[in-house]
């Protein structure tokens, strides 16, 4: 992916971070654009080296204002992507008057070394998940400021399983990001073989002393890893929906916050090993659903006739190997489940 920049020298480290990964060509940085000559190298450069994406902090027009030059770039160069990135923050009718030229990715950052720091780190997966009309649609139809309703009950969703590595967190990450655009969410793993800290949160993510990390993929999920000794508990009446991670149901406890949820998946695989493993199960709560990954679709159909009503409810996971980006069938088959299972989210 080639890429042209223009940044201010604050933005130097974003720059030579980007310029480091290995699926990136950092071009060209322009330093400031505040005079027609800016704007004509601008386009000169991107005519010559036709670059996929164009990066762009607003801090660098100055007094300048940039949305005539962004109009005139997209008129110019209808295919090339733009990014924008603008410090502190950004009004409603700007952002709304960058949607209208088809500038879905807008970043704010705050203006502090950590600030940047976590910048590069949204930059890099906004660059590889680029968002689309239906990602903004949510802010276009919903007040930012309108509070959610009183009479809103609070949900709980278990998920765990009765062997390692059949995709539990993998389903919760899903989940939460089916869920995050309409409901705040915290997912809380507490797994024996955590992931999270390892895998997908950064130090930068995390807000102060709480415990609780944010991730630039998500609008209003929270996290809770495993390795942080904060309990879930002082945090989930802060949030519409609770994604309980539970990884293998080995104690008192989990079996406990397995029973008492709302809704509880138990996840397994296709496999006559692990569904063998859910035969032997005895004692299931009645909000207990079963996600099977990895089946086909036969045995999927075999699993649920010898099962019969043991379950409340029966999934085969589709293959969506991103967990941060469920595909369209995955997401079909949670909105199947929500109103199956009655949750009123």
């Amino acid at each position: 992916m080639k890429l042209i920049t223009v940044f201010g020298p604050r933005l130097d480290p974003v720059r030579q971070d980007l310029a480091l990964h290995q699926g990136l060509t950092c071009m060209d940085n322009l330093g400031h654009i505040r005079h027609h000559s800016g704007k004509e190298h601008l386009f000169h450069r991107i005519g010559r080296d036709a670059p996929d994406v164009l990066l762009i902090d607003l801090d660098v027009f100055g007094r300048q204002p940039p949305l005539p030059l962004l109009r005139d770039c997209r008129q110019t160069f209808p295919e090339l992507r733009v990014v924008v990135l603008q410090p502190g923050t950004l009004s409603t009718q700007k952002q709304s008057t960058l949607y209208a030229m088809q500038i879905m990715d807008i970043l704010i950052y705050t203006p502090t070394p950590r600030g940047i720091g976590k910048l590069t780190r949204e930059l890099l997966y906004r660059l590889f998940h680029p968002r689309t009309l239906t990602d903004i649609l949510p802010e276009l139809s919903e007040p930012v400021s309108e509070p959610a309703p009183a009479a809103t009950r609070r949900r709980m969703i278990a998920v765990g399983s009765c062997c390692p590595g059949v995709g539990c967190t993998h389903l919760a990450l899903h989940l939460a990001c089916f869920l995050d655009p309409d409901h705040s969410v915290l997912l809380a793993e507490l797994g024996s073989n955590p992931v999270l800290e390892q895998y997908l949160l950064h130090p930068s993510d995390r807000m102060g002393c709480t415990g609780l990390y944010e991730h630039p993929a998500f609008r209003q999920t929270q996290f809770l890893p495993a390795m942080h000794p904060s309990c879930w508990e002082n945090h989930h009446s802060g949030f519409s929906v609770t994604l309980l991670d539970l990884g293998v149901i080995d104690t008192t406890e989990k079996e406990q916050l397995f029973s008492r949820s709302d809704l509880a998946f138990l996840v397994t695989t296709g496999s006559a090993w692990h569904m063998h493993t859910v035969l032997r199960q005895k004692e299931l709560p009645p909000s207990c659903c079963l996600w099977i990954n990895f089946c086909p679709e036969r045995a999927f159909t075999d699993y649920v006739h010898i099962l019969g009503s043991t379950f409340q409810g029966y999934y085969a996971g589709r293959y969506s190997p991103d967990p941060l980006a469920p595909d369209p069938e995955q997401q079909k088959l949670f909105r199947t489940l929500v109103k199956q299972q009655k949750l009123g989210l």
